[in-house]
Order: C-alpha cells, then sequence, then structure tokens
C-alpha cells in the first residue's frame, strides 16, 4: 500500500476513492472511483438520524440506514429519508455507481422453491441446489445469526420463511434471507419473575447461561419458567420478543437427543441445563445431570424439528 500511495502507484491526490480493509482494519487494498460499482441486499436491523460532516465540511443532519446481508455483513449507510422512510425489517438494496451510493426498498414478493422442503443433507431446497458457498442469514425482531446449510437439513418452509433469495450464474441459491426458521436468533433460559405491569410495559426476570437480569417489555400471558428471549442488542434490559416452549418428559438421553414415550428430540447445539430445586433454577451441565435413576429430566422445545425446531431448556430435578 506504500507503493500504491506513492508517486509510483495508482493514486493520485485529489482522487476519489474505496478503501479495502483486513480484519485489523488495516488498508489491505484501494480502488479507484470506478473500480467498486457493486450491489448489496440486506435487510434493515437499525435506522435513524446523525450528524455527518459533509463536502463542504460542514456539519449537516442525515438520516441513516444500518442493514446487515447474508453474510451477516453489517452496512451503515446515509439516505434522502424524503425518497423514502425505511423500518426495521426492511428489505433494500445499496448500488454503488461511480463511488455514490444509493438506497432503494427492494420488493421480493412471493416465493416458492417446489415443496419448500430443505433436502436431508441441506444441500438442496425443493428442486433448487444451494450453492456450494451458500450464504444464509436467518432473522427476527432486530436480531439475526448466520446458518450453515446443514442446519437447514429436513425443514419444511412455511409461508412467507424467505424475504430475499439470489441466484448465481449457474442458477444455484447463493443467498437466502430468513425469517426465524431456525429460532436460533432467540436465548433460551428460564423466566424467574414477573414483576409490574404499567401501560406500556411488565418486568420481568431472567435467567441466561447462568447470567441473571431484569428486562421489561410487551405483557405475555404467560408463567415463569423456560422461555425464549430476543434482548434488544443494544440494551439488554429490553425484550425484544419472548416465546414459551413445550415440554418433553425424558425418558432416555443420547449425546444428540432425548426420547420420550413416543418419539426422538434434536438437542441444540447450545442446550441450556438447570438444576431446579427449592424454587431456584441453577445452571449445570448434560453430563451431571444425565443419571436418570438419579434425575427427572424435563426438556423444552421450541418447535417442531420438521419447523426447524430443537431441545432449547432441560431442566434437572431430584428424583423423589
Amino acid at each position: 500500500m506504500s507503493v500504491a500511495f506513492s508517486s509510483l502507484g495508482k493514486v493520485d491526490e485529489g482522487d476519489v476513492v474505496t478503501l479495502i480493509l483486513g480484519k485489523d482494519d488495516t488498508v489491505v487494498d484501494v480502488l479507484g472511483i470506478d473500480e467498486y460499482n457493486v450491489t448489496v441486499t440486506g435487510i434493515v436491523i437499525n435506522h435513524g438520524e446523525h450528524v455527518i460532516t459533509n463536502e463542504n465540511d460542514e456539519l449537516v443532519s442525515t438520516n441513516y440506514v444500518t442493514i446487515v446481508d447474508a453474510s451477516g455483513n453489517e452496512y451503515e449507510q446515509d439516505y434522502d429519508i424524503k425518497a423514502y422512510n425505511f423500518t426495521e425489517g426492511d428489505i433494500v438494496r445499496v448500488t454503488y455507481t461511480g463511488g455514490i451510493a444509493s438506497v432503494t426498498r427492494y420488493q421480493s414478493g412471493s416465493v416458492s422453491f417446489g415443496n419448500n422442503a430443505f433436502s436431508s443433507d441441506g444441500k438442496k431446497l425443493g428442486n433448487d441446489e444451494l450453492a456450494a458457498n451458500v450464504k444464509i442469514l436467518d432473522y427476527c425482531d432486530g436480531s439475526y445469526v448466520t446458518v450453515n446449510a446443514s442446519r437447514l437439513a429436513n425443514i419444511s418452509l412455511g409461508g412467507h420463511t424467505v424475504y430475499y433469495y439470489e441466484k448465481n450464474s449457474s442458477g444455484d441459491i447463493s443467498k437466502l434471507i430468513l425469517s426465524n426458521v431456525t429460532g436460533d436468533v432467540y436465548k433460551y433460559g428460564i423466566l424467574t419473575e414477573i414483576g409490574d405491569s404499567s401501560a406500556d410495559s411488565t418486568n420481568y426476570g431472567y435467567n441466561i447461561d447462568g447470567t441473571t437480569g431484569t428486562a421489561s417489555g410487551d405483557y405475555y400471558d404467560t408463567e415463569i419458567g423456560p422461555k425464549g428471549f430476543i434482548l434488544d442488542d443494544d440494551d439488554s434490559t429490553k425484550i425484544e420478543d419472548m416465546v414459551d416452549l413445550t415440554e418433553v418428559k425424558v425418558k432416555s438421553l443420547e449425546v444428540n437427543t432425548v426420547q420420550d414415550s413416543t418419539q426422538k428430540y434434536q438437542l441444540a447445539d447450545q442446550v441450556a441445563v438447570f438444576f431446579h430445586d427449592a424454587g431456584k433454577y441453577t445452571t449445570s451441565t448434560l453430563s451431571d445431570v444425565s443419571n436418570l435413576k438419579k434425575y427427572k429430566l424435563t426438556a423444552y422445545y421450541d418447535k417442531t424439528m420438521s419447523a426447524g425446531g430443537r431441545i432449547r431448556v432441560i431442566v434437572a430435578e431430584n428424583n423423589d
């Protein structure tokens, strides 16, 4: 880069350029104004107004939007609110032409991929192949996770679960943005307290991975016990969503599954385990409570396995 910016390089003083940064934020390449003509499509996770310095070195107020693409990369871009008024969850497209960015709302319309079910190896969606390097994002209520294709094996998509898709030159699906298909966006733990309610919110206590706290959110007609939570990324005292879980009485336990009297259920990669005694929940591990002669286990899943669900929480109690 020292050569690129020297008298021997391709950059002259006064040029408008795009800097390419490495993971440590050092400059690894520089592109001229006509070399960075790309399009980025993603889902809005934040928007607002901030102050910037314009080309005349003046402080001005402008609207901005933050989006995340299928790879999980976030982009922040200023835009003219007179042309668009973006809200969280909108699919938008940022187009860079000649070094100038423009932001537009993307209308995806209805999407159908044959039977709308992923194959047993997660490499096909209906009749469409997924590219070997496919990028998949699962989004819900301002939060998101990137997903490996294998995680989607045998999952059937319901209606309105595909926000956006893109195909490569071979016709394979190269990018997917999904609407809470896996449930992995949620954090799973214990609702420990339901507190006072006001006109706008209710206070709740929680235990997630051994971290206890309080947060406020909408009123939920629910009871204390295992739950799924989405907490605000910028404020962990605000609940964006909370979901009930369905219980399973565990009859047998294997490495990746539990079984009741009729069927097996897949464990989540990060299943939360608690020991419950005298009304208190203490974090534990599956190996510590795996003796079914000593402990009674109850497992909790978020939705059916065919819809992407997993066992999210396991609660152990002493056998009477």
